[in-house]
């Protein structure tokens, strides 16, 4: 293991530098020391490709080839493979407006793709109500502005150029809401450069694919039945804030997964309920509700069996 000193100094990287491509053969944009505090512009996961007044009508003629774009590369003087690249999140800013899509279902994104087969676009506001920390999704929904990092990784060791929408070893696009302000991200070095960018959401097992969607699916049914949102609204409002947690897996064949959302986004919603879902509006099946602590959470756990001789 190499031992790398501290220097002060600081650097800028603007969104020229934007590459859609991990390979350990891109000249880099900046050389650093470690202990080097970097800026950068970042483009959301889309290549700023919509703005604040698109609408679903431009959702089909979004270039996928331009997603999760990165800023960069860094290389790091005296990094070697086997070192372990520390990385601390100091600030993140967003910027004036976000979005999010609903693709056409014959692109296949989303774990519920094939139940949405028409375009849908949801414009977030992140400047109006940014001071009190939060972005209206339609009136009594808010949600609070929480920016993470999507896309931060290190490029691959083997030779040739890899995309920059999955998530590797090395890092990608890993979409880990807990890549935040004040975090601090570990990465082993296989090559010796590193590129940052996108605000973006966690990644499934595919194994447990079935049962995840099964439970999303709950979530979205509580959300049209109970807040009269209309299902895409609730598919892209759980895209957001709905949180998809593995309950347990030890029951062979039967995999558990809740999916959670919390209930402090509906405005006026009590803060102090008792641990009892007798206390919650009649709910479906399966349905818990639960306080944390914080606030409430409503949580809709599923079981799929994954009969594995059936496949």
């Amino acid at each position: 293991m190499s031992h790398f000193h501290s220097h002060s100094h600081s650097f800028h990287l603007s969104k020229s530098s934007a590459h859609l491509k991990w390979d350990n053969s891109l000249p880099p944009a900046l050389t650093i020391d470690s202990g080097t505090t970097i800026s950068f512009d970042l483009l959301d996961g889309g290549y700023n490709q919509f703005t604040s007044t698109s609408t679903s009508s431009d959702v089909p003629n979004f270039d996928l080839s331009l997603g999760d774009p990165a800023i960069g590369p860094v290389f790091v003087n005296g990094a070697e493979p086997g070192d372990v690249l520390k990385i601390e999140f100091l600030d993140l800013q967003t910027a004036d407006f976000g979005w999010t899509a609903v693709f056409p279902s014959t692109l296949g994104f989303g774990l519920l793709a094939d139940e949405f087969p028409d375009p849908a676009l949801k414009i977030w506001d992140l400047k109006t109500h940014a001071q009190e920390g939060y972005t209206v999704f339609k009136e009594g929904i808010r949600i609070p502005i929480h920016p993470f990092l999507g896309v931060v990784g290190i490029a691959r060791e083997e030779v040739g150029e890899f995309s920059t929408i999955p998530p590797y070893e090395t890092g990608g696009n890993i979409d880990c809401r807990h890549v935040t302000v004040g975090s601090t991200l570990f990465l082993p070095v296989k090559g010796k450069l590193t590129g940052k960018g996108e605000y973006a959401v966690l990644g499934i097992d595919s194994d447990l694919r079935e049962a995840s969607r099964k439970a999303l699916r709950g979530v979205i049914e509580w959300l049209v039945g109970e807040k009269g949102l209309t299902r895409e609204e609730g598919y892209m409002l759980a895209s957001v804030c709905a949180d998809l947690r593995i309950a347990e897996i030890v029951d062979m064949p039967n995999y558990a997964v809740s999916c959670a959302v919390p209930l402090s986004i509906f405005v006026g919603a009590p803060d102090n309920l008792v641990n009892d879902a007798n206390t919650m509006p009649p709910l479906r099946r399966n349905a818990k509700a639960k306080y944390n602590g914080k606030f409430m959470e409503l949580e809709f756990f599923m079981k799929a069996a994954q009969h594995l001789r059936n496949k």
